[in-house]
């Protein structure tokens, strides 16, 4: 941080980014290691670092892969099914407020 013409209040460093992509930049490369995203449960954290590595993505974990395809395959009719209900509920709803597609 440096501090402002005043020099009373401090002022972070990403203050003269004249775009939020800019401001975003500035503070991925000072602070690599600092948490950028954080679920809401904690359970997955991802550092400024890591959110910014997007062209040099890790490898992926195949076996994971390979499991959840393998789960929507198995699933494949109760996700269709709960897909056309929800199509449904909103088809219904817009029908209620007098609203047509």
């Amino acid at each position: 941080m440096t501090t402002n013409p005043t020099g009373t209040l401090p002022r972070h460093s990403t203050a003269g980014a004249r775009t939020l992509c800019e401001a975003f930049q500035i503070t991925a490369a000072e602070r690599p290691e600092q948490v950028a995203l954080r679920t809401a449960d904690g359970r997955l954290e991802i550092t400024f670092g890591e959110y910014v590595d997007l062209y040099n993505p890790p490898d992926p974990k195949i076996d994971i892969v390979v499991q959840n395809v393998l789960q929507i395959l198995n699933n494949y009719n109760v996700y269709k099914q709960n897909i056309q209900y929800v199509v449904l509920i909103h088809i219904n709803y817009l029908r209620k407020q007098g609203l047509e597609l």
